[in-house]
């Protein structure tokens, strides 16, 4: 039963991306994206931290704070690459 919720709710999550995507232009779609998948983020992390019994405050920064540069050098990375080859 758990597999089939676990699939379930990726499987939603991942649309809500899609349907962004589909829907929108794609600039906004992507700065939409990006404010929903850091609120995921965020909020996952504070459940970690309450189910660790640790500061939640300090679990949402620890993964923002790896979450933050990685899209920063992805779209930087991405601009170089198109710049190269686009």
């Amino acid at each position: 039963m758990f597999t089939i919720s676990n699939f379930i709710t990726r499987f939603g999550i991942s649309l809500t991306f899609v349907v962004l995507f589909a829907a929108l232009p794609i600039d906004y779609a992507a700065a939409s994206c990006t404010i929903i998948g850091l609120g995921i983020l965020v909020f996952l992390s504070y459940l970690i931290g309450v189910q660790r019994k640790t500061s939640t405050l300090r679990e949402v920064a620890v993964h923002l704070g790896i979450a933050i540069p990685v899209i920063v050098i992805s779209h930087f990375l991405g601009q170089l690459i198109f710049s190269i080859f686009g």
